[in-house]
């Protein structure tokens, strides 16, 4: 939705302090909405009636908790529950771990180069005053595109989901054959660069290597996260999504941190 309103504001006006405005406007509507149907929800039964029964379990909480500040400790049971949750996420980890490193490596390789690099192609036949390659090219090839081809990645990964968890070494090899992309990305024109020659030029690299990159993503994350709880036993896979959402924040993290040097060693 992003990419797309962006393709239209620039299309509609070239002021970028407009097109600011634009964007803020946008997101001020919806922080009303947001708003006034947070006002009505109380005039929803459906929301009523799960919101009661849960304010009753809430009462029941403040109780036990007012009876922990009389104490002024914490009762040894809970800090061993604690203790036992933490533990059982880090065993799950190991568990989940063939998935769980598929999702991380996956989400390295798409955050290294997107957006930092793919937003540094610029068009074979650059042209300031051309439309298309001065002010389009970025946000439809870069932007929209990829979120269109990652999004039916994701749609395909929870239809197909194949490599099935029995034949996981193939779905490590495809994983780790998607590194090639990094070294093919960095030979397209990214400008400025001052080290490393262009030797793919022509901009269907750039279009092949955005739809690759942006299908496979939405796939492989999909096909990770299906396939993570059914290493687990049935009592545990609550404990396997939760280590999963942690294999994608650090495979996240990793790929925003790995971009920085790849754009700088341009």
């Amino acid at each position: 939705i992003a990419a797309i309103a962006n393709v239209i504001v620039l299309s509609t006006t070239p002021n970028l302090t407009l097109f600011g405005c634009s964007f803020f406007t946008v997101a001020l509507l919806l922080v009303i909405i947001a708003a006034i149907l947070w006002m009505r929800l109380p005039k929803n039964i459906y929301f009523t009636h799960y919101w009661e029964n849960k304010t009753q379990g809430v009462d029941e909480s403040e109780k036990e908790q007012h009876a922990v500040d009389a104490n002024d400790e914490i009762p040894p049971e809970t800090t061993k529950t604690i203790i036992t949750t933490a533990s059982n996420i880090c065993t799950v980890m190991g568990e989940v771990k063939s998935p769980g490193l598929c999702v991380l490596f996956t989400f390295l390789v798409s955050l290294s180069l997107a957006p930092s690099v793919f937003a540094l192609i610029r068009p074979t036949h650059y042209d300031v005053n051309d439309p298309w390659t001065a002010t389009y090219f970025t946000p439809v090839i870069v932007f929209l595109l990829y979120a269109v081809c990652d999004f039916l990645g994701r749609m395909q990964g929870g239809k197909i989901r194949w490599p099935t968890p029995e034949r996981s070494w193939l779905f490590k090899t495809f994983v780790a054959l998607r590194f090639v992309l990094i070294p093919l990305t960095m030979l397209c024109n990214e400008q400025p660069r001052s080290r490393i020659p262009v030797l793919l030029t022509g901009d269907a690299w750039p279009i092949c290597l955005v739809i690759l990159t942006g299908f496979t993503n939405g796939y492989f994350i999909s096909l990770g996260v299906i396939h993570g709880p059914s290493y687990v036993a049935s009592e545990r896979k609550e404990c396997a999504g939760i280590a999963m959402g942690i294999y994608m924040a650090l495979g996240l993290s990793l790929g925003v941190a790995f971009s920085f040097g790849l754009v700088a060693s341009l």
